[in-house]
């Protein structure tokens, strides 16, 4: 089964537009949120630590991605939202606390929207 997910993760990484592979990340980061929340309310502090370090990680691969010539506002303002969410990442994990991560999923979700909507306006004006 997970040889089958990660051909198709690979299949949909490959050629994929920079909005394409944005979204994915953003998928990737809320999947890892939501193990973390299921491991937490199943007592498991070790697996839902692993969650934790690789959403961080995720995070930081966007944050490291952000380009100022593409828009100084929107780069500022992605790139503090990034750093909120790494030191809540972090608070969540000490304090084991679902509720943070609750909370900090229901914004990647958000977020992730505008970017689905991003990449539906770039197909249509293509």
């Amino acid at each position: 089964m997970n040889n089958a997910r990660l051909a198709y993760q690979e299949a949909a990484v490959r050629g994929a537009s920079p909005v394409r592979l944005t979204v994915l990340l953003y998928e990737q980061v809320i999947q890892d949120l939501t193990r973390a929340i299921d491991a937490i309310a199943q007592g498991k502090v070790e697996h839902c630590a692993h969650e934790l370090n690789h959403a961080t990680s995720v995070i930081g691969y966007l944050h490291g991605t952000l380009n100022p010539e593409a828009g100084a506002s929107v780069t500022r303002n992605l790139g503090r939202f990034y750093t909120m969410v790494r030191e809540r990442l972090l608070e969540a994990q000490v304090r084991s606390s679902r509720e943070i991560l609750e909370e900090l999923r229901a914004q990647m979700l958000d977020i992730r929207q505008a970017w689905l909507k991003v990449e539906a306006d770039s197909i249509t004006n293509r």
